[in-house]
């Protein structure tokens, strides 16, 4: 039984939220994700627009392709989820800024 509650309350934590933000990527552009565990297998939702590859210390560099969604899941030796999350590809000008440049005042 414990170990039965113990398997649900992981598979909750590595769900994402429902209605929760995708994880956001640009066009051509590669993010480095470090996971707790060993790898098994990869799942790409729709590999036409993000790509996957390990590094050797096991992490995933999640590559943006073309605009769009998909998902992902990197499933550990045994088949049970050790990382999931929704991907959204973007194109640089669709992706939200952190701040604005104004021109500096001529005075």
């Amino acid at each position: 039984m414990k170990r039965a509650l113990a398997s649900v309350a992981i598979s909750l934590l590595l769900a994402p939220a429902a209605g929760a933000d995708p994880f956001k990527i640009k066009i051509d552009q590669t993010v480095l994700v470090k996971l707790g565990a060993a790898p098994g297998s990869i799942v790409v939702g729709n590999p036409a627009i993000a790509s996957v590859a390990l590094t050797k210390e096991g992490g995933l560099l999640i590559t943006g392709k073309k605009s769009g969604e998909t998902n992902i899941i990197v499933l550990d030796g045994k088949g049970r989820a050790i990382w999931q999350n929704e991907i959204a590809v973007r194109k640089l000008a669709d992706m939200p800024s952190k701040g604005r440049l104004y021109p500096a005042s001529a005075s």
